[in-house]
């Protein structure tokens, strides 16, 4: 079970996984604006899409294909 640490970025706690070092995206999110519309924004954001590409072929994928227009 993870246990989380808090840091404060402009007044809002943000979690921090102690074992990871992962922080909470949805709790970034709800900074500004609405935490729905600014991770879908982000999710669609080019940069975000190679992340998830190059993370998913280190992490997930092994030697398995990755097709991301699906």
């Amino acid at each position: 079970m993870s246990k989380y640490d808090k840091i404060d970025i402009d007044g809002h706690a943000v979690r921090i996984d102690v074992d990871t070092g992962f922080f909470a995206v949805t709790d970034m999110a709800k900074i500004r604006g609405t935490a729905a519309g600014n991770l879908k924004a982000w999710m669609r954001n080019s940069g975000s899409i190679n992340f998830f590409e190059e993370w998913e072929k280190v992490h997930v994928l092994g030697n398995e294909d990755l097709n991301l227009d699906a």
